[in-house]
């Protein structure tokens, strides 16, 4: 296979590691070479969101829920000018999987997500030091309830298992010396007299001050052994001996390139990235760079050899749209969010299509974050990306937020001219056989020229049949 442009490359490069190929996107990264593409999505400019989660609250009782948490994060998706910094979100939201459905708080959870988008480009050991302490993570491996003499492994077991080092690198005795030096990380509120009130029942509190609290008197002193070493550990110590052990990480480098590039990297591949991840103090920018210039990441193995994830799948095709920048035009921050329908529609669909495939921000399945790839494509999930065509266009009893099609196809209301234009906004490269079904179903549908009336049944009846081709989850 011939190198591809660096049209063609940039465009793969957005697919992966941005939000899509919109026409936004593609203004902002595209207009230089692959090497200044990279560059500017690893060093953006500002992100363009302003908004925050009391921004969400319910006007009349200033209640704030896990969904208006999920509007906020899904709003700033369509918003975001730092799609790679979302992006990476979304894969340490994966990494360090952390559920609403035990973490109620919408506080914690949004506190939760803000730490990994603030650490997702910097040193791993940062974010992982950060990560351990917020209040969501206390709560969700039950930290919280991790006291001297009664040591809880839930936290101690997954930060090696899930976090650092992998399953086979560990023994149970490292869970349970490691536990021992976690004891003490409390989550606390502060009282009104300055003092803290621990927190330690099975419910979290749904407020914005919950903090992460050092509490001396209930941490184990005494010496651990862990991973071959011994001294009196506390859980800063076993997090900085996680992150200096060569395993941690070829386990991160593994991790982000199957996520990323393709399954199964060769492992001479992820010992040379393993290596100058090391020396660079864990940066995961420096990694990413490495990752996006290297050949393999533009190889004919990689092209095309990711299956879209839903949220891949419902964002990246409102981006196209727009639905940002109509988002941002018609949202008023003063009124309730309710009120502003026509801006948060999309995102209050995208949240119903995207856990209906088998993907809902802020609720991953298990610990372990979502089953990938292959794993997102089923009878049950392939109807519902289909149903998203028509929640996009309407029609078809299926509910919908309608988006306006008759200006994509003003300028041309030709049957073809359409089908082009749609392939080009939804990022697919029909073959020849698949283009011809897709204007013969345009044709179908319009029964003669496209007009205002028919424009919507014109581009639900392409897309939907665009989104039926295996090919078209594809990035």
């Amino acid at each position: 296979m011939a190198p591809i442009s660096e049209q063609a490359a940039i465009r793969h490069l957005l697919r992966r590691f941005g939000l899509g190929v919109s026409p936004q996107d593609l203004a902002a990264f595209g207009s230089g070479s692959y090497r200044q593409a990279v560059e500017k999505l690893l060093e953006p400019g500002p992100d363009g969101y302003s908004l925050t989660l009391w921004d969400w609250r319910n006007r009349e009782n200033d209640n704030l829920n896990l969904r208006q948490a999920q509007y906020q994060w899904y709003s700033r998706l369509l918003v975001t000018r730092r799609p790679l910094q979302e992006r990476m979100t979304i894969f340490w939201h994966h990494h360090f999987a952390t559920s609403g459905e035990k973490v109620t708080s919408a506080f914690a959870m949004t506190e939760h997500i803000d730490t990994l988008r603030a650490n997702a480009l910097g040193p791993f050991p940062k974010l992982l030091h950060a990560v351990s302490k917020d209040p969501a993570m206390l709560f969700w491996l039950d930290n919280h309830l991790n006291t001297k003499g009664k040591p809880n492994e839930n936290f101690a077991r997954e930060v090696m298992e899930l976090f650092t080092l992998g399953i086979g690198h560990y023994t149970e005795e490292d869970v349970q010396e490691a536990a021992r030096a976690f004891t003490g990380w409390s989550l606390a509120a502060p009282r009104d007299n300055g003092s803290f009130a621990i927190v330690r029942g099975a419910n979290i509190p749904n407020r914005r001050d919950l903090q992460f609290l050092f509490d001396r008197k209930n941490h184990d002193e005494g010496t651990k052994s862990v991973i071959g070493q011994s001294g009196q550990f506390n859980g800063d110590d076993i997090l900085d001996l996680l992150c200096r052990n060569p395993q941690t990480t070829r386990f991160l480098v593994k991790k982000i390139w199957e996520w990323f590039v393709y399954p199964e990297p060769e492992q001479a591949l992820v010992e040379q990235l393993s290596t100058s991840f090391r020396k660079s103090g864990l940066s995961v920018s420096v990694l990413l760079r490495e990752i996006m210039l290297s050949a393999e990441f533009r190889s004919e193995k990689a092209i095309r050899a990711v299956v879209k994830s839903p949220v891949d799948l419902c964002v990246g095709t409102l981006r196209a749209l727009g639905a940002g920048e109509m988002f941002l035009k018609e949202f008023n921050r003063e009124d309730d969010y309710r009120k502003s329908s026509k801006a948060t529609n999309p995102m209050g669909f995208s949240i119903t299509a995207s856990k209906a495939m088998g993907m809902e921000l802020m609720f991953p399945p298990d610990v372990a974050g979502w089953k990938d790839g292959p794993a997102w494509i089923s009878t049950a999930t392939v109807i519902e990306r289909l149903k998203w065509a028509r929640a996009i266009f309407g029609g078809n009893n299926v509910r919908t937020f309608r988006w306006p099609a008759w200006p994509l196809f003003e300028s041309d209301p030709r049957v073809e001219s359409a089908a082009k234009v749609l392939c080009e906004l939804f990022d697919y490269d029909a073959s020849p056989e698949v283009f011809a079904s897709l204007v013969a179903a345009g044709q179908d549908a319009s029964n003669g020229p496209i007009t205002q009336r028919n424009a919507n049944e014109v581009a639900a009846r392409i897309t939907q049949l665009m989104f039926g081709a295996p090919d078209f989850h594809l990035i």
